[in-house]
């Protein structure tokens, strides 16, 4: 509902509240004025009368006689309805019972009335179903009370005059409404008229739209409503050159943003191509092809969860045809981890072709990483030196995963653990040694977490007892292809869940001799 129809409404309610009242007022005192008239005219005729008393003697003789003819007619109504009384068989007690009721009602409700003018010297005025009795006390020429006076007059006139007074007065209340309506319509239209220009001006501004050119004739006018439209129309404006500014500032810093976005990814696709040639770097300097000796053999598989890994393997060519075994994983991931990884697998390499012993050989190279280590980094190794002619595997282990031997029968074997801390967290460590023999034709399976931690879309991971089953179960031909149905369980398990880890895998397979 419009404020325009809710002002009409209000107005109009509220004049027809009052012309209601007024008519209503009207009609009452229109009433009591005449009644009062009456009274006024009663008491006239009271005096005139008290003034016929003192000149005439005769007017109680008239007045008894009047009443006395009263009394007769009122004697001869009450003997007819005591004839038809008995007539219909009404027992004499109730017919007595009645009489007196009609006599109560009737002169004696008269008198009794008239006794009271006379005792309080006041006049009254009773409306009956007959006409208006109108009561007045008759004083004399010294205000002494010589009696009282009745008059009944007829209805017909007074219920007349009221009506005439009640057609009047409606009819001048529905003259005041109709003209109320009219001038609360025109006060409603011109109060209501400016706010809805405001209303729809501010409309179009939320859209967007500040042509407000129509808000003109509303800012011109007085009072509360003019200053308004007046401030509306400013803080428009200003919202329209703010608005302005914004877009122009958006749209340079939009096209500052894009300029940025193409740099970054110029920048963004020269890191990769740099990392590209990292990853292919590092993965080079890794061997490839493991030493001929022996008839033995070797494979490996290494793949980085990110552009460069921690991960390492090697196969080092020792004195007297020995070979060094090598799996390593760097704590963390990307490029620093790559970076200590071959920090790392640079110092052990020049331990291992300078000390036969494996755990004499990690001990030195930890106490070489732990004066090169400014990012507190550390790696988990695997060392192990293998003679490929007697199958000796002599081996130290810092913190790696142990790794398994497929025997001939088909069987794996966990190597025993040793204790031992990853290399660089803390100088001057010992690593235990232990020794065990790969048969002819045995695998060596060495291997990082990121075998047995990968995990599928439910956040499972392959497990250590899933490997050691995708080692027994696949009859090798070769280093390579066990590497093969390996990596290829593995991935079969994690299916299209991301790689989270760098996985490492290598398989060394002892020859004839």
């Amino acid at each position: 509902m419009s404020l325009r129809i809710r002002l009409l409404l209000l107005v109009t309610l509220s004049l027809g509240a009052a012309v209601l009242v007024s008519v209503a007022a009207l009609s009452v005192n229109a009433r009591d004025s005449v009644l009062a008239q009456m009274e006024r005219d009663v008491g006239v005729l009271a005096r005139v009368l008290a003034q016929t008393v003192a000149l005439s003697e005769r007017l109680p003789e008239e007045m008894e006689s009047r009443l006395g003819e009263e009394m007769l007619t009122m004697s001869r109504i009450l003997a007819r309805y005591v004839a038809a009384a008995e007539a219909a068989g009404t027992r004499p007690g109730a017919i007595i019972e009645e009489l007196r009721h009609i006599i109560a009602a009737g002169t004696l409700g008269i008198r009794e009335i008239l006794g009271t003018v006379v005792a309080s010297r006041q006049g009254r005025t009773v409306i009956t179903a007959e006409g208006v009795d109108v009561y007045a006390p008759i004083l004399g020429a010294e205000q002494e009370m010589a009696g009282a006076f009745f008059v009944r007059l007829p209805r017909g006139a007074l219920d007349e005059l009221l009506a005439h007074q009640l057609r009047a007065a409606l009819l001048v209340g529905v003259a005041i409404l109709g003209v109320g309506g009219l001038l609360s319509y025109w006060f409603a239209d011109r109060l209501a008229r400016p706010i809805a220009r405001v209303t729809a001006a501010a409309e179009r501004v939320y859209h967007g739209d500040f042509k407000l050119e129509d808000l003109a004739p509303t800012g011109e006018q007085r009072g509360e409503i003019g200053r308004l439209a007046t401030v509306f129309h400013s803080m428009a404006r200003q919202v329209e050159n703010r608005e302005r500014a914004l877009d122009e500032m958006v749209a340079q810093r939009t096209h500052e943003l894009a300029e940025k976005n193409e740099a970054l990814e110029q920048a963004q696709a020269q890191i990769n191509a740099e990392l590209d040639v990292a990853r292919a770097l590092q993965i080079a300097i890794l061997p490839h092809d493991f030493p001929a000796m022996g008839g033995s053999s070797a494979a490996a598989f290494i793949e980085p969860a990110r552009y460069m890994g921690g991960d390492f393997y090697d196969f080092i060519e020792l004195p007297g045809g020995r070979i060094g075994l090598v799996v390593a994983d760097v704590s963390g991931k990307g490029v620093t981890a790559a970076f200590f990884m071959a920090v790392a697998r640079t110092n052990l390499r020049l331990m291992a072709l300078e000390t036969p012993e494996p755990g004499l050989c990690m001990a030195r190279a930890n106490d070489v990483l732990c004066t090169q280590n400014p990012k507190d980094l550390f790696v988990t190794v695997f060392y192990a030196v293998f003679d490929p002619l007697s199958g000796e595997l002599r081996y130290a282990n810092g913190g790696h995963n142990p790794p398994f031997i497929r025997r001939a029968s088909g069987t794996v074997e966990m190597l025993p653990s040793l204790a031992g801390l990853g290399l660089g967290i803390m100088p001057d460590i010992a690593f235990d040694e232990a020794e065990v023999t790969l048969g002819v034709g045995e695998h060596l399976v060495l291997y990082s977490d990121g075998i047995t931690e990968a995990m599928n879309e439910d956040f499972a991971e392959f497990g250590t007892e899933r490997l050691i089953e995708a080692i027994a179960t696949h009859p090798p031909t070769s280093s390579q292809s066990l590497v093969d149905a390996i990596i290829l369980r593995v991935r079969e398990f994690v299916g299209v869940a991301p790689q989270t880890d760098d996985i490492t895998l290598a398989v060394v397979t002892r020859g004839a001799g």
